[in-house]
């Protein structure tokens, strides 16, 4: 008998260039695979589960998913239960506002389900405190930055930075809540005033050095698979934005990874591979050197394997579905990656 997989996504947040589409298409049609089903949080049959937390939960309603799965389908297919004692594996794909306490729900609702990316390494790697954690193993591969919690301590690091900070709430991705602070600048936040208000919706924030390089800035996400660099899209902001983001408007091209780039997944894929991360993205900024730097590290909801094989015409979501199943089939995060001749340059 083969793997039944569920997959958690939520249909109010992803768009057609979302790679949960294809690689889940790729899934159902992997040997090890009997099946796979989508349960979405945007069906309120199952509140309960996403929302309530509720430990008496034993099924959901999700939908089959097979080799022609797609955006334009995925709300239209016909709906049918699973019992979650009969499901073998989760993979969890998933967007901002995704609660902690969520996370930590699925290991005691499915204690016999392999999750992946690990529930519980989720927990601590999808927030940016994380980053302060990776500060000591890439050094000056890293801005500046803290974690603050008010804005005399935001006001401190900004001072010491020539071009102004960046604030970033701790769970957030997709550049969404993020705003720059320059003394005495007309910048997102134009006073300590607005500092302080941003820090009293948001709460603790990630505060990183504001990156001016001498050219454009590019934001280059470097995907990381089983310790394996994948590939590396560049993204490129939209006229009059400094946010790199695809899901803000930036455009993308493909690149090659920088020595720096390289060095910075050597330092770091431990930490994430003794967290059960078995997918995950880095960003790379542009300093004023014009040196590759780490800005964020992406666990949740991995973007980007779309659009790298749309630009590239190479099979990344076939790739990534064909190691998703083994990693899967062997419960075991630290298997050799599978068919990397398929994405060879």
């Amino acid at each position: 008998m083969g793997q039944r997989v569920l997959v958690l996504t939520d249909s109010n947040y992803h768009k057609e260039r979302d790679g949960v589409f294809p690689v889940a298409a790729h899934l159902s049609q992997n040997q090890v695979i009997e099946s796979v089903l989508v349960a979405d949080r945007a069906d309120s049959e199952n509140n309960a589960f996403y929302f309530g937390l509720d430990m008496s939960v034993a099924e959901l309603t999700a939908r089959p998913v097979d080799a022609h799965y797609k955006f334009e389908t995925s709300r239209d297919a016909s709906t049918q239960t699973i019992k979650l004692k009969d499901v073998d594996a989760v993979w969890i794909r998933l967007e901002y506002p995704t609660s902690e306490e969520f996370l930590l729900y699925l290991p005691r609702i499915m204690p016999h389900a392999f999750t992946v990316n690990n529930a519980k390494g989720l927990v601590h790697t999808s927030s940016k405190e994380q980053l302060m954690e990776l500060k000591p193993l890439v050094g000056d591969m890293m801005p500046q930055a803290d974690l603050c919690d008010t804005a005399e301590q935001v006001k401190v690091l900004a001072d010491q930075c020539s071009e102004g900070v960046v604030l970033k709430q701790v769970r957030s991705n997709g550049g969404r809540g993020v705003v720059r602070y320059r003394p005495g600048k007309d910048t997102d936040l134009k006073n300590i005033g607005d500092v302080a208000d941003y820090l009293k919706k948001y709460g603790r924030c990630l505060v990183m050095e504001y990156l001016q390089p001498q050219g454009p800035q590019s934001d280059n996400r470097v995907l990381v698979m089983n310790g394996v660099i994948l590939t590396v899209v560049s993204r490129i902001p939209p006229e009059g934005s400094w946010i790199c983001n695809i899901t803000s408007g930036g455009s993308a091209e493909m690149s090659d990874p920088t020595q720096r780039e390289i060095d910075v997944i050597k330092y770091i894929d431990p930490v994430m591979r003794k967290h059960g991360i078995f997918l995950y993205g880095v960003d790379m900024l542009l300093n004023a050197k014009g040196e590759r730097v780490l800005s964020e590290v992406n666990t949740l909801n991995v973007g980007t394997i779309h659009v790298a094989q749309r630009l590239s015409g190479r099979p990344y979501t076939k790739f990534v579905a064909d190691n998703l199943a083994a990693v899967i089939n062997a419960r075991d995060f630290h298997i050799p990656p599978i068919g990397i001749e398929l994405i060879a340059a």
